[in-house]
């Protein structure tokens, strides 16, 4: 499964498996309804929905996973203009979503709210991504964010430029940044030191993966 979360769409709390009970129900219907109770329980576990046996989460809004890998530029530039405009906290779980390109990602980028705080995007495997568009997305980020977390993990058509464009237009806001660049096999010790570089002084907290990255030496 995959999850899209935004601050500003409401959540459901309670556990999982919450239904009322009719107030006079038999002692028949009582049991039935609590084996119905403990069957969907057993079954969202298997799935792994609520996160374990007994948990109470807040539940988020879910893209299954077939739906999710069929979202298109349109379907993104669709979602982004329908951003609210007092959004603080944006997440998007966009995993092998091999239709998104450039032109969607550029599309998100120029709709971002000004007042964004959050930003965690996730393109992993989405192979048609490359450096215009993360550079598209850098010259647009928020001026006041203050966590990005970026997954890029399998977008191979990602070198030295995106990375170099990236962190040059980095909000000096920023205080959490976690990139994620595995697989991404362009990128060399040229990118790295560029980053390096500069990354903005006011970061507190940095997360980098760079596994698979074969130029690096």
């Amino acid at each position: 499964r995959r999850q899209m979360a935004m601050s500003a769409i409401p959540v459901v709390t309670g556990g999982c498996c919450d239904r009322p009970l009719r107030h006079k129900a038999s002692a028949a219907e009582h049991h039935r309804e609590q084996d119905a109770m403990i069957e969907g329980a057993r079954k969202a576990d298997m799935l792994g929905s609520c996160g374990g046996p007994g948990a109470e989460q807040p539940l988020e809004p879910i893209w299954d996973e077939a739906i999710t890998m069929k979202v298109s530029d349109a379907d993104l530039a669709t979602l982004a203009g329908g951003l609210p405009i007092g959004l603080l906290d944006l997440r998007l779980d966009l995993q092998n979503c091999s239709q998104l390109s450039n032109s969607g990602l550029a599309d998100l980028a120029h709709r971002l709210p000004a007042g964004l705080q959050q930003l965690q995007l996730d393109f992993t495997s989405c192979s048609q991504l490359s450096d215009e568009g993360v550079a598209e997305l850098a010259c647009r980020l928020p001026g006041g964010l203050q966590l990005l977390r970026l997954d890029l993990t399998d977008c191979s058509l990602l070198s030295d430029g995106g990375l170099t464009t990236l962190v040059g237009r980095m909000p000096a806001s920023l205080q959490q940044l976690q990139l994620n660049f595995t697989g991404c096999s362009q990128i060399s010790d040229s990118g790295l030191a560029a980053l390096a570089d500069g990354l903005p002084g006011s970061l507190q907290q940095l997360q980098l993966n760079l596994t698979r990255c074969s130029q690096l030496s």
